[in-house]
């Protein structure tokens, strides 16, 4: 079953991944995490995100936009943030008892990073 997973995985992509980044990409990401979920290294939750999602619903978009022309500018020039390079792999109790093959590992990274490789990598 493996095999067959891994095979399944392997595909010729022929059409062009957009690396287009909206507000409503952002507020797409936001709305379907947990506001409690802790997402980087630097300790932001969703919640300061999720902050910005009101403001773009009270018609005051400006600083939400501003993350996400950074974040999209540093995509298409390739020009990784600082923080991008920064992540932390924790591993975290199944809950199936005390030992190492019931630990599952996690990747975090900051959210900004998450929201552009859910865009781009999610579709």
């Amino acid at each position: 079953m493996g095999k067959e997973w891994i095979r399944s995985l392997q595909k010729l992509v022929i059409e062009e991944i957009s690396l287009d980044l909206s507000i409503e990409d952002f507020k797409a990401f936001f709305k379907s995490n947990q506001e409690k979920t802790s997402s980087s290294p630097s300790g932001h939750h969703m919640g300061h995100y999720k902050t910005l999602i009101e403001g773009i619903r009270r018609g005051e978009p400006a600083i939400a936009q501003t993350l996400v022309d950074i974040a999209h500018i540093a995509l298409i020039t390739t020009s990784p943030l600082d923080c991008w390079k920064t992540t932390f792999q924790v591993m975290i109790d199944k809950g199936k008892g005390q030992f190492v093959t019931n630990l599952r590992i996690i990747q975090l990274v900051e959210v900004d990073l998450n929201i552009v490789l859910h865009v781009v990598w999610g579709h």
